[in-house]
């Protein structure tokens, strides 16, 4: 891919939808591979501190073309963000080593 083609995909949602998107989820949309890590933060929602296991956020991000990064978006946010507390975003990147498709 040359240099813009690639998208980065972050999405901060509840800790609860990890199970529901990881793996299956993501690989059935064709994203390559998937990063997760528990994070906290204030936001519209208020103060994430995840001190309480019901209450945190994890954050889920992916480097991938742009199609996949669209689609990606659409459909969490179709089928989650009614329901649980969502925010995400997608930004052009460059990769630092190999990208495998």
């Amino acid at each position: 891919m040359a240099a813009g083609d690639l998208k980065l995909v972050t999405v901060i949602c509840e800790a609860a939808l990890e199970r529901l998107i990881a793996p299956d989820l993501l690989a059935d949309l064709g994203a390559p591979g998937y990063s997760i890590c528990d994070v906290r933060g204030r936001g519209s929602r208020g103060l994430q501190d995840a001190r309480w296991s019901l209450s945190s956020n994890v954050r889920i991000e992916i480097v991938c073309d742009a199609a996949t990064a669209r689609r990606v978006v659409d459909v969490l946010f179709e089928r989650y963000s009614a329901n649980y507390g969502m925010v995400g975003w997608i930004v052009d990147v460059e990769a630092a080593r190999g990208f495998a498709r």
